[in-house]
């Protein structure tokens, strides 16, 4: 029995290169390039919702589909943001977050994607973002152990 309602939104994003279709602001006309950067950093101004009617299975099972559709883009904007922020830091000669007294500052060349890289995995970053694929992935599994026991609605 339908009993819950899922919505869709949001800004499509291109999967591959992770920037925000502009399709409808482009296909609508405009010329306006604040409407146009709106629109790519992701407004969800005049976007409807599309609308489904779920049972308790569909909606967990919906809710996973959907942690996995969109985590390598999650992962994308949280190593984004780390790496800007450490361009904003050495511009501004600001703080650098390190994991603990005596642990390694970030690179001083910034397009070393290794010495990023082993910053970040010194600061734990990677390993968080590990562990939330493995929990995406352990609750995809009780998603089909709960099928196979007939819990499903």
């Amino acid at each position: 029995m339908s009993t819950l309602i899922g919505r869709l939104s949001g800004t499509a994003y291109d999967p591959l290169g992770f920037e925000f279709k502009l399709e409808k602001a482009r296909s609508e006309g405009s010329d306006d390039e604040d409407e146009d950067e709106e629109y790519d950093k992701g407004s969800q101004d005049d976007k409807a919702a599309v609308e489904f009617h779920l049972g308790r299975f569909c909606a967990r099972r919906t809710r996973v589909y959907h942690e996995f559709t969109h985590w390598e883009y999650a992962l994308f904007k949280i190593i984004r943001d780390e790496v800007d922020e450490l361009h904003e830091n050495r511009q501004s000669h600001g703080f650098f977050r390190i994991a603990y007294s005596g642990g390694i500052e970030p690179p001083e060349d910034l397009d070393d994607a290794d010495g990023i890289c082993d910053w970040l995995d010194q600061r734990k970053v990677i390993d968080r973002e590990w562990t939330k694929i493995k929990d995406m992935m352990e609750s995809a599994r009780h998603l089909e152990l709960e099928r196979k026991r007939g819990d499903d609605d």
